[in-house]
This record gives C-alpha cells, structure tokens and sequence, in this order.
C-alpha cells in the first residue's frame, strides 16, 4: 500500500507550506479521536516541559477542543496548540511532522502510530502495558513512555527523538 510512505524533502515543504508550518518550527503530531484515553491532556502538559520552545502540538481528529485549548491558555501555551479537527488526506500531514505522540492510556493497536512510522516520522508512545505493539519500538524509530500521564516523562522522551532528528 502506497498510502503512507516517506516524502523527499521538497515534498515535506510543500505540505508544511500549505498547514501554513514555518520551516523552523518542531512539530509534535497527536492524531486520534477519543482525546481523554488518547492522553492529549498530557500532550498538552507537556509543551512548556520541552527544550525546544518552537515545538508546536499539532492535533487531527473528531472532538471537542474547548476544554484541552482552555488548559493551554492557562498553561501559557495555546498558541502552539493546533486543532485541525478530521483531516480527510491524513497521509500527508505526518510527513510534515518532525515526531509523532500519542500517551494512550488504553490503545491495544492503534493504527496512528503505524501510519507515522510509515512515513518515515518517529513515534513517542505509551509502554507496552498501554499500547500492545509499542514493545518493538527503540532506537531512532520510536520511544516509550511507561506513564502515559507523565508530562515529564513524555517531554524529556520527545526532547530524545527532537535532538535525533536533529
């Protein structure tokens, strides 16, 4: 299946350019319906943690973003929180990505993080006791988190995948 796979530079350009990404900007990708069990509230807890201030969450998926964007205003950090709601061409927003999260608290296989992977973005994800086939991922294709509601934990594994990509 040809339906996610890696772009060439250019192409992660182009696709930044039309998500209107400034070519500087860190982009943490959290795509999934379900925000609670999805761990967005960590997600989102975990931007002022990062080293990187230019870091931007990036969100896709169905749900009500009013209460996660009223937690980043009072975080300090709304303007780098993007709720993108259903993105209908989903296999060209990870290549603009530079990681991809999702902290689930119960996922047994999520396909999110596949897709990512299959687009050459490196995943951060809960341990295996969360999310089933996390067990194969380390190196520079994936880390895990064994809290899923850990914000720190999450940033510094972030910070790890960011310095990689680097």
């Amino acid at each position: 299946m040809d339906t996610f796979k890696p772009v060439d530079e250019i192409g992660r350009q182009r696709l930044r350019e039309k998500y209107d990404i400034p070519p500087h900007q860190k982009v943490i990708l959290f795509v999934g319906t379900e925000f609670r069990r999805k761990g967005l509230l960590t997600a989102i807890h975990m931007l002022p943690a990062l080293k990187a201030d230019d870091s931007h969450l990036y969100v896709a998926g169905n749900g009500d973003p009013t209460a996660y964007m009223r937690i980043a205003q009072q975080l300090g950090v709304s303007h780098r929180v993007h709720f993108l709601g259903l993105v209908k061409d989903i296999q060209n927003l990870y290549p603009v990505a530079d990681i991809f999260t999702l902290p689930s608290s119960s996922d047994p296989s999520p396909m999110s993080p596949l897709e990512s992977l299959a687009c050459g973005v490196p995943v951060v994800v809960s341990s295996k006791k969360w999310i089933g086939f996390s067990e194969h991922l380390d190196g520079p294709y994936g880390e895990t988190v064994e809290d899923p509601n850990d914000h720190l934990e999450l940033a510094s594994k972030i910070d790890i995948m960011l310095e990689r990509r680097s």
